[in-house]
Order: structure tokens, then C-alpha cells, then sequence
């Protein structure tokens, strides 16, 4: 059997493992159109790549995901965080869980990560294509016809779409995936910004570009109350970290826009009430006149 993966980052690298390891038989082609493997995943989590959480209760883990929560519910059963902490433990990447239940490599390097993968397809002699730039497919009776630019066409018995989204498009992520799905007669749902940061209309958070809070609850004003409590930084553009994260996915559906922004407020001390702070403030400058 001849599968051709469509895409080097994580899910397609996954992909291509997982067949190596449970049929060994099987000729794995593994198609990127960038120069190197996983991209995106040596320089997600800043550079130090969060493979999974350290949440391990799923109930609790899934309503982390307001919009994908039935959707995830049977891979989050089928392949757990404890799980994927264990596979990569197995394969040679020593993990190590932070205080906030972000996990990382050890050595907190996301390339590290990425290697492990390279290990196994050397291992396995997966046919890893890098710079191939898929142009279309096309089904024929039981076989796939991939078209590559400047290439000779590849035939497959099996394909697999692993083009990730439209983010970080500098990544080589740029929806040609939508195109090519749709070719083959899929679907696609609409599509919205989520997991990103803001840009403000505000200039004045510029000043302050790479303070951050360990803990602060970002509101934001829309058709409802929106809300996340989390890490938080303030950057050149606006602002980010992981609760800026969350509350993007929680708003991704709302309609805003630069002539009509999302209002956004911010807590930094959301362990305190804000008739705490007046009195523990007023205290403050009584002692320290």
C-alpha cells in the first residue's frame, strides 16, 4: 500500500508514524512544501514547542475548548494528554510539566521534537519529499494522482490532507488544503481568526511591549460577556499570552472589525475585588505618604 501525507507539520508527521509503526509494509510518502519539517511546531510555545497539557481529568480539559468540545471528545479518549506524554518519553523527548500545565521538551527546544520524528522516518525509510509543491489531485478509479510542481505525478492508494489552516502563513500554512479538499469533494465550514493576539487600536501598550502578568482575566464585550483568566503580555501591536489565546477562539465567531472593534477590558489583579483595592490602596498611601 502507497500513502501519500500532504503535509509536514504535526498532524502530518503524526500521521506518517503512526502508519511506519502500525504497518510496517506500507510505502509512506511524506510530502512538505517547505525546506524542512515542522516549521510551525520549532517555533510554536516561543520556540520551546508545548506538545500537551498536564490536565488530565478530560471533562476539565475539554471545556478549555468552547467551540470543539464534542468534536474532540473521542480523540482526546482515543489519544490522552497522558498518552502523548508517554509517546514522546518513548521516542526519545524527555518532557517535563510547568506550573501553569503547559508541557515541554525538557531541553526547551521545539527542534527536538521535530527530530524525534526525523529519527523515526530515517528509521523507517519514509519518503520524506521536502520543497514538492502539491498542485491538485485527482481520483482515479482506486488510485490517487498527485500533481507536484516541477515533478513527475505521484500515485497513491491512500492520501492524506495534513495542510493545517490559514495562521502563520510565513510557515507555508496558506489554505491550499480548503482547495484541495474541496477538489475531492468535501466540505468546508467558515472559517474565522482563533488561538491569536490583538492588535489595539490603542498605540499606548506599545510602550509597555513585554510586561507580563501570570495571571490576568481578559473580558471582552460582544454579543455576550466573553471572558479568560491566564498568562498575559502586553506587545509592540497589542496584546497576547495564553489567555489572550483562549479569548480569542471564545470570540472568533463575533463580528468586529478595525472600523468596529471589540471592546476588551482588562483585570491584572483578578484575585481582588475592586473595593479590596480601593481600601488596600488608600492603606498604602496612608503609610507611605
Amino acid at each position: 500500500m502507497r500513502v501519500a501525507i500532504i503535509g509536514g507539520g504535526a498532524a502530518g508527521m503524526m500521521c506518517a508514524t503512526t502508519i511506519n509503526e502500525l504497518n510496517p509494509e506500507a510505502e509512506v510518502f511524506l510530502i512538505e512544501k517547505n525546506e524542512s519539517l515542522g516549521k510551525k511546531v520549532i517555533i510554536s510555545g516561543g520556540g520551546r514547542c508545548n506538545v500537551t497539557t498536564g490536565i488530565e481529568d478530560l471533562k476539565i480539559l475539554l471545556k478549555k475548548y468552547p467551540r470543539g468540545e464534542k468534536f474532540l471528545i473521542s480523540a482526546m479518549h482515543r489519544f490522552s494528554p497522558s498518552a502523548v506524554y508517554a509517546w514522546f518519553e518513548d521516542h526519545g523527548v524527555p518532557l517535563k510539566c510547568e506550573e501553569d500545565l503547559r508541557v515541554f521538551p525538557r531541553s526547551d527546544q521545539g527542534k527536538d521534537v521535530v527530530g524525534a520524528f526525523e529519527k523515526i522516518f530515517a528509521h523507517h525509510k519514509t519518503k520524506v519529499l521536502l520543497k514538492h509543491i502539491v498542485k491538485g489531485i485527482e481520483q482515479k478509479n482506486n488510485e490517487f494522482i498527485i500533481t507536484i510542481k516541477d515533478q513527475p505525478p505521484l500515485v497513491a492508494d491512500q492520501v492524506v490532507l495534513a495542510l493545517g489552516g490559514q495562521a502563520y502563513r510565513h510557515t507555508g500554512s496558506t489554505g491550499d488544503g480548503y482547495t484541495l479538499a474541496e477538489s475531492l469533494g468535501h466540505h468546508t465550514t467558515p472559517l474565522a481568526a482563533s488561538l491569536n493576539s490583538f492588535i489595539t487600536e490603542e498605540k499606548w501598550p506599545r510602550a509597555i511591549a513585554g510586561l507580563s502578568f501570570i495571571k490576568a482575566t481578559i473580558i471582552a464585550e460582544g454579543s455576550k460577556h466573553f471572558s479568560f483568566t491566564g498568562a498575559f503580555l502586553f506587545t509592540h501591536l497589542g496584546i497576547s499570552g495564553p489567555a489572550v489565546f483562549a479569548l480569542s477562539s471564545l470570540v472568533a465567531f463575533e463580528e468586529y472589525s478595525p472600523k468596529k472593534p471589540l471592546k476588551i477590558f482588562i483585570d491584572l489583579i483578578p484575585d481582588i475585588s475592586p473595593e479590596k483595592f480601593v481600601t488596600d490602596l488608600k492603606q498604602f498611601m496612608q503609610e507611605n505618604p
